[in-house]
């Protein structure tokens, strides 16, 4: 494409048959198209090449001959196509377009169904008459006027979880299940949640007024209380840092109380730890000249040998 769009080329490319290469182009935006062989070699077509922004009038051509014998290369040619003198005098009138006397025409793009606006707006492009046997130049600037459309049905889809039984805008979309209008949690009072109706409105569309699909929104209720779970998270975290906190102060300011506690506590449960073993009757024989020390002499006892002396008060 050269010329700002008003020059366009084409051809086949990359073929492995016999063949001559060669394009097809037009002047009049695509109205009609001309032949121009390139080659009278067995070649092929491999690539067109033309400015970016496409203001000129020249095209770089990239041939390669091929031995379809071989099925080897034989050499690639490159050849400049400059239609700058196809036509002799320069487009004059875009300033006005659809005048009588300029070369220049308004074109709207539109996406079919009787509607000439495309994703909820008008667009229209100066560009030149195909009719007109003229250049536009390097320097040309084209003005582009924008203005948005009344939404129609056409600008809407189903939204997720919605389906329509008709493939066509007119058709409603219905839902999977009903709609639940319940607040989420995260819902504080003085601010509002929005439910869809089952519709959305067409990605990059820009239509104003007119039918209306946008979703419903509910105030959050008055009374409720919410919380986030990063919230509670947080909440309960803090909850169990108080806790012990005030454990390891109160061990701090009665730690004698705990140590004896704990002692207590030890002695009670060892205290205990013989009261399983069966000992053996003791026979024991007083000295009742001494009334102040008591020996006891053991006799043998099963599963248990013990010696044990111990000072006593013989009872009266």
């Amino acid at each position: 494409m050269a010329d700002h769009g008003a020059l366009l080329m084409m051809g086949k490319l990359h073929l492995t048959t016999k063949h001559y290469a060669s394009l097809l182009y037009s002047w009049n935006v695509g109205k009609s198209w001309n032949k121009l062989r390139i080659s009278s070699t067995n070649s092929t077509l491999y690539d067109i090449f033309t400015d970016p922004n496409s203001i000129i009038q020249t095209f770089l051509v990239q041939v390669l001959e091929i031995d379809y014998i071989l099925k080897t290369l034989k050499k690639t040619s490159l050849y400049t196509l400059n239609f700058g003198n196809f036509h002799a005098r320069q487009c004059v009138g875009e300033t006005n377009p659809g005048a009588a006397d300029s070369d220049f025409e308004l074109w709207t793009p539109y996406g079919g169904k009787g509607r000439d606006c495309l994703l909820g707006r008008r667009i229209a492009y100066t560009r030149r008459k195909q009719d007109s046997e003229c250049y536009n130049g390097r320097d040309v600037e084209f003005p582009v006027t924008i203005e948005n459309c009344e939404c129609t049905e056409a600008d809407y889809e189903c939204d997720f979880g919605f389906y329509r039984k008709e493939l066509d805008s007119s058709s409603p979309c219905i839902g999977y299940k009903e709609i639940n209008y319940t607040a989420p949690e995260d819902c504080p009072p003085g601010t509002y949640y929005e439910v869809s109706l089952g519709y959305r409105k067409i990605t990059g569309d820009t239509c104003q007024g007119g039918v209306s699909h946008e979703p419903r929104r509910i105030p959050c209720p008055a009374s409720r209380t919410t919380m986030s779970g990063s919230g509670l998270m947080i909440l309960l975290l803090l909850g169990g840092i108080v806790v012990v906190i005030l454990t390891v102060g109160y061990i701090y300011r009665n730690f004698d109380e705990v140590k004896r506690r704990l002692k207590v506590g030890g002695a009670k449960k060892g205290g205990n730890e013989f009261r399983d073993v069966r000992y053996g009757r003791i026979e024991a024989k007083i000295d009742e000249a001494d009334d102040e020390d008591i020996i006891i002499q053991p006799s043998s006892v099963s599963k248990l040998s013990l010696i044990h002396i111990c000072r006593c008060r013989r009872a009266i």
